[in-house]
């Protein structure tokens, strides 16, 4: 079977006298249990029982948008740089300067670092003769 990407979900489905009569679909499992004991202690509104499903969304298409985003990736590796560079007391004047830099010049610095990634990338699959420009 050809496996399509799939999301994990909880569904709160709502019994009365046997048959589903509503369903909300929550991406956290958490969440769906607080939600479903919520509406069972409610019992002056509503009827039924409530019960916690799991299930998944399949879906047709693979979602790139979940990919690399090197902006992202950018972003997160400098932040990362700038915390171990760190700005306190018990850092040397040298290291306190090069993040003040990070602070200072991120925008630039976040355009070079994704255009290296960018540039990394093509290359690694150039060599894996994947691409050819």
């Amino acid at each position: 079977m050809n496996e399509r990407p799939r999301t994990r979900v909880w569904v709160v489905a709502r019994i009365d006298e046997g048959h589903i009569t509503q369903a909300d679909v929550f991406d956290n499992g958490d969440d769906a249990q607080n939600f479903a004991g919520e509406l069972s202690v409610d019992t002056n509104n509503l009827s039924g029982r409530f019960q916690v499903l799991d299930s998944y969304i399949h879906c047709k298409e693979l979602d790139y948008d979940k990919g690399i985003d090197p902006e992202n990736f950018a972003q997160s590796q400098i932040d990362a740089l700038y915390n171990d560079l760190g700005l306190d007391s018990t850092h040397g004047a040298e290291t306190q300067k090069a993040a003040q830099y990070i602070v200072d010049h991120k925008p630039e610095l976040l355009e070079e670092a994704s255009r290296l990634i960018k540039k990394h990338i093509l290359d690694v699959l150039k060599k894996k003769h994947l691409l050819t420009k």
